[in-house]
């Protein structure tokens, strides 16, 4: 009866956000936005359907707890639409603020070479701060859920993942085929998929991050008051403010192999410097970054540990930590 009840929930819900959208929106939505959404609530209700009588419940839960959040997300769907203009809007900035980037011996090919990853990184970390408010809302819907026995925290992490990270895939790819190609740079075969998925993963652990600081924080206050220390912290010692060899030696030792920045920063570096023949001194420049040790490969790699060590970090935090008040 429990599940039932759901089913005409979301059905009720379906309405109310038809209705929602057109009323409150200051933009009018066109037919082909009203099918999207009856396509996706039809999709998922059948979904709980066969899944509530044919599956386990596991994986009833995680589709149910996706439908709830996908309501949230449809009632703030020009948000959305404005978060992919925006990395739209970045990526065509980025692109011409650095068009056509020249190479040759000059300092210049390779500082601004440098500059750019570095901005490209922070704007794919801090491009999820402005989520914090939404994952609080988020966090109280899961406590309260999770009161009523519906769904523990492993959906509620896995449906919260299948739900954000499409998102996040698109936002990457968006930002990154235009200021790659508007910049100009390494034009070698599996340039660009390297630069895109470094990037795609940095801006996941970004998103857990950012999750992670809501989850452990009581307040939106609090979290806003973390996030940019946290984010401060893990670009301090990616080689770009201060370059790894010029580190002092207690921080030298232990601060760049603990930022997930420098491993993507580094393999960005990497990608676009090594075998490029418009830049003929990038050996100089990799040994005076300090980036001469581990090639790309690895970088990658750490970088893909450090994304899953936050997602487990975030989901044993869910688990664990409650802010909930009875």
């Amino acid at each position: 009866t429990m599940y039932t009840l759901y089913i005409y929930t979301m059905y009720t819900l379906y309405i109310y956000t038809i209705y929602t959208l057109y009323r409150y929106t200051m933009y009018t939505l066109c037919i082909y936005d009203y099918i999207y959404i009856h396509y996706i609530y039809t999709m998922y209700i059948w979904l709980c359907i066969y899944y509530i009588y044919y599956v386990s419940h596991f994986i009833c839960c995680c589709i149910l707890t996706v439908c709830i959040l996908h309501i949230g997300m449809l009632l703030v769907t020009i948000y959305y639409y404005v978060y992919y203009y925006r990395h739209i809007i970045l990526g065509l900035f980025y692109g011409s603020l650095f068009y056509n980037l020249s190479g040759g011996t000059t300092s210049a090919a390779y500082t601004n070479r440098m500059a750019l990853m570095f901005f490209c990184l922070s704007f794919m970390m801090f491009g999820h701060a402005q989520a914090v408010p939404a994952l609080f809302r988020d966090r109280a819907i899961f406590y309260r859920e999770r009161g009523a026995r519906l769904y523990g925290a492993f959906p509620y992490w896995l449906s919260t993942m299948a739900l954000l990270v499409p998102i996040v895939c698109i936002d990457s790819f968006l930002f990154s085929s235009i200021m790659y190609h508007m910049v100009g740079l390494n034009s070698a075969p599996g340039r660009f998929s390297f630069f895109y998925g470094v990037c795609l993963l940095c801006s996941i652990t970004g998103l857990y991050m950012s999750q992670l600081v809501a989850a452990i924080s009581p307040t939106p206050q609090a979290a806003i008051t973390i996030l940019p220390i946290a984010f401060f912290l893990a670009i301090a010692g990616c080689g770009y403010l201060v370059y790894l060899p010029l580190l002092p030696v207690y921080l030298g030792s232990w601060v760049p192999y603990v930022s997930y920045v420098r491993w993507g920063f580094q393999a960005l570096i990497l990608n676009e410097f090594v075998g490029n023949d418009a830049l003929p001194n990038y050996q100089d420049y990799i040994d005076f970054l300090g980036f001469d040790t581990y090639d790309k490969g690895f970088c990658g790699d750490m970088v893909f540990i450090f994304t899953g060590l936050f997602a487990i970090l975030l989901y044993f935090t869910l688990k664990f930590k409650s802010y909930e008040k009875r």
